[in-house]
């Protein structure tokens, strides 16, 4: 369905909302025709379907129903980085994961930035994260601050849980689901003393790892928002068909306890964490539709197979090796997603019948890990919200 954004607090049941320019021209673009039935988000939660009428040169959306979703758990990301062109995109990805506040930083490294932050490319992030809401659906715009200096954070989300991104610093723990989360991201070249002290003074961050390399401030913001929505454990609510039906069958399987860690025999190398910063993650994600399939998310540092396996056959759903395919029993068909780096990578494959699978990790050079957590109670289906952790020890 075509997405159009209207004014904040412009949805009323049975109003007429004449659309901007830019949105005339994005119907205009899109052929779309007189009439036809459309879904506008007013960027602060709200939601209106109804249909669009062309009035001359200019067009109006009817405000038929309005849904309205709930503001989501504050997560504001302060990044210190000052090129502009980076910034616009992390603007757009914002809106895409969530983000509740962008705040780009003043500090000692970023005002030396030759294509720095001006007043006009902020404003210029505002409506890319706006319009970044209609591809991605986000019912909630983040809001883009100013220029903000350090000591003017605290009044930007109080009562906060404040982290530091570092390379090579402890894991994101599990944080509450309705948890305020901020993070502060450096420029290039990384804070600097003064910066340092000022937020220390202001605003206490604890550290946490963002991965052993260094990263651009817009990678290290992206890789901070995803840790943090993992680290919520919010389970989504499951998708609705077209005309109210519900899905046929429960596609979640029962919450997977954390495994328990394992440790090396006696006498044998120690139980290394895989790396100490980042544990080994398999997620996947969706609800029930048709022509569905499992998709899964593995961050690693080593050459990493992921296999899916029947849990009563044994045989393999979906398997990967850094790309490396094979075709399993139920498997339709399968296609790496994405590979940024050899460090993250997603798996999609079609899978059919209903049935308990078993998650297998192996890591190349270490024992394998697996577990019988993912139940698939309907045929076409997805896995919903599955996470597992893995210890891993090196083989002897």
């Amino acid at each position: 369905m075509i997405r159009l954004l209207v004014p904040a607090d412009a949805l009323v049941v049975g109003a007429s909302i004449r659309l901007d320019e830019d949105e005339a021209h994005h119907l205009e673009v899109r052929r779309v025709a007189d009439g036809s039935e459309v879904e506008a988000l007013d960027g602060v939660g709200g939601a209106g379907l109804g249909t669009i009428h062309r009035e001359g040169k200019r067009w109006q959306f009817r405000v038929a129903t309005i849904v309205r979703d709930p503001r989501p758990a504050p997560l504001l990301l302060a990044v210190g980085g000052g090129d502009k062109d980076r910034f616009l995109w992390l603007a757009e990805k914002s809106a895409e994961l969530g983000v509740t506040m962008l705040v780009p930083l003043e500090t000692a490294r970023s005002r030396h930035v030759e294509n720095r932050l001006r007043e006009g490319t902020i404003e210029k992030g505002r409506r890319r994260a706006r319009e970044a809401c209609k591809q991605s659906g986000n019912r909630w715009a983040p809001i883009v601050a100013d220029l903000t200096p350090i000591d003017a954070l605290p009044a930007l989300l109080p009562a906060a849980q404040w982290w530091l991104g570092e390379a090579g610093a402890a894991a994101l723990p599990t944080l509450p689901a309705d948890a305020a989360v901020g993070w502060l991201i450096g420029p290039e070249g990384g804070f600097s003393d003064a910066d340092l002290s000022a937020i220390a003074t202001h605003v206490a961050p604890r550290p946490a790892g963002l991965g052993r390399h260094i990263l651009r401030f817009e990678t290290a913001a992206i890789a901070a928002a995803v840790l943090t929505a993992d680290r919520r454990r919010v389970e989504p609510p499951p998708p609705k068909r077209s005309g109210g039906m519900e899905p046929a069958g429960d596609c979640r399987g029962p919450p997977t306890p954390p495994p328990p860690r394992v440790r090396a025999p006696p006498g044998r190398t120690t139980t290394f964490r895989s790396p100490p910063y980042l544990p080994l993650l398999l997620l996947s994600t969706a609800g029930c539709i048709g022509d569905s399939s499992i998709i899964c998310t593995t961050e690693a540092r080593f050459g990493v197979n992921v296999t899916v396996r029947n849990a009563t056959t044994q045989q393999p759903v979906l398997q990967g090796v850094r790309g490396a395919l094979h075709e399993g029993n139920y498997l339709d068909s399968l296609q790496v997603i994405t590979d940024i780096e050899g460090h993250i990578f997603s798996l999609a494959g079609a899978v059919e019948r209903a049935g308990t699978y078993r998650v297998e990790l192996v890591a190349t050079g270490y024992q394998p890990w697996s577990r019988n957590n993912v139940v698939v109670t309907a045929d076409r289906c997805h896995v919903n919200a599955v996470s597992v952790q893995a210890d891993l020890i090196p083989v002897p």
